[in-house]
C-alpha cells in the first residue's frame, strides 16, 4: 500500500470551502462559501476561525464533483488556492454537516432552516445572498490554535485581536 500526498503552499486563509445541500433532482437548497483563517493543528488541522467568503472557483469545482457523483445531501468540498500559481486544488469532499456550520446562519444564508426544510420536504424560496466577512470561532480548537500561532510567531497579539472583528457566532 502507498499513500501519496501533495503539499499545497500557502497560508491557512488559502483554504476554501463550498458548503452545500444537494437535492436528488440536482438542485441546491444551500450553497455558500467559507475560508479558514486559522486551524489547529496549524497548517494541517480543523478550522478554528472561519470567515464567509465568495469562492466561485471552489463552488464551481464542488458542484462539478457533486453533480458527477450524483451526490445527495449535505457536504463541504474543501480546496486550497496554491500560493504560487493561484490554482484551486481539491483537498477533500466531506459528506457531512461541517464544523462551523453556524457560519451559514450568521452570514444570512439561512443554513439551519434550509437543512431542516430540505429534510422535511418543505418548499424553499431562493436562498438569500450570504454576506461576506462574517466570522465564526470554534471554541474547542481556537485556544490551542492561538497559543500555537503566538509561540511560532505567525502573528502578534494585535494582529490576533484584529482577526476577531466580524465574529458573530461561537460554533
Amino acid at each position: 500500500e502507498l499513500l501519496i500526498t501533495e503539499h499545497i503552499p500557502g497560508p491557512d486563509r488559502n483554504l476554501e470551502g463550498a458548503v452545500t445541500i444537494r437535492r436528488a433532482d440536482g438542485s441546491y437548497a444551500l450553497a455558500y462559501g467559507r475560508r479558514k483563517l486559522r486551524q489547529y493543528p496549524p497548517r494541517y488541522g480543523s478550522g478554528s476561525l472561519h470567515e464567509s467568503a465568495e469562492v466561485p472557483e471552489t463552488m464551481a469545482l464542488a458542484k462539478r464533483v457533486l453533480d458527477a457523483a450524483r451526490f445527495v445531501g449535505v457536504s463541504i468540498v474543501e480546496a486550497k488556492r496554491h500560493a504560487e500559481t493561484g490554482e484551486v486544488v481539491l483537498i477533500e469532499v466531506n459528506p457531512r454537516v461541517p464544523q462551523g456550520f453556524a457560519i451559514g446562519d450568521a452570514c444570512g444564508a439561512d443554513a439551519s432552516w434550509r437543512l431542516y426544510a430540505t429534510l422535511a420536504g418543505i418548499p424553499l424560496p431562493r436562498q438569500p445572498r450570504p454576506a461576506t466577512g462574517v466570522k465564526v470561532v470554534v471554541p474547542s480548537l481556537e485556544p490551542r490554535a492561538v497559543v500555537g500561532g503566538l509561540l511560532e510567531r505567525r502573528f502578534g497579539v494585535r494582529e490576533l485581536l484584529a482577526t476577531y472583528r466580524g465574529v458573530r457566532d461561537l460554533s
